[in-house]
């Protein structure tokens, strides 16, 4: 495989990338010969292989002294810590968090009520969720818990977007029809 041309010195280029560039290129010719010679390609395809078998069993030992130490590894311990935060009782502070924040807008500014109604509709759905989640066996729970958080990702997002009208593209409830209210 012949080397390509190498464009004329100059060009643009800084007097440090010249030179850089001289000295490389006899490096770089080098080791482009020797890639071509198939002998030193499968030995490089051989330290790869023994660089990943090496890997494998560093892993495979240090699993197993995690195993005799009692450590879960990061990996179960990142895995804990994400269903502690989809808890039942985590999800449900936040539905009523946000029933409260709906309420609280209502109260401060009562023409928002329409514009509220299709959110309060969809916390409602999402506490009706969260019910039929608590009688869920312990193994399809968190599927459903991932579900319902999701939901409630979208339906914060919405009441912020409703409340400070800051054209959020993701509404999780579609916006009311009412044109007529001069405030929302």
């Amino acid at each position: 495989m012949p080397t390509p041309p190498t464009p004329p010195m100059g060009g643009g280029r800084s007097a440090s990338a010249r030179v850089a560039r001289r000295l490389l290129q006899p490096a770089v010719r080098r080791a482009t010969e020797a890639l071509n010679d198939p002998e030193a390609r499968q030995r490089l395809v051989d330290q790869g292989r023994d660089a990943v078998a090496a890997g494998q069993r560093w892993n495979e030992k240090r699993r197993q002294e995690r195993d005799a130490e009692g450590d879960p590894g990061v990996l179960a311990r990142a895995g804990e810590t994400a269903n502690q935060a989809l808890s039942q009782r985590k999800l449900e502070r936040r539905v009523e968090r946000l029933r409260a924040a709906v309420a609280a807008l209502v109260e401060n500014r009562p023409s928002r009520q329409l514009d509220l109604d299709p959110v309060s509709t969809a916390i409602d759905d999402a506490a009706a969720k969260l019910t039929v989640a608590a009688s869920l066996p312990a193994g399809t729970r968190p599927q459903a818990h991932r579900r319902i958080d999701l939901q409630l990702r979208g339906l914060e997002a919405d009441l912020f977007d409703r409340t400070f009208e800051a054209g959020y593209p993701h509404r999780a409830v579609p916006p009311s029809t009412d044109e007529g209210d001069p405030e929302g």
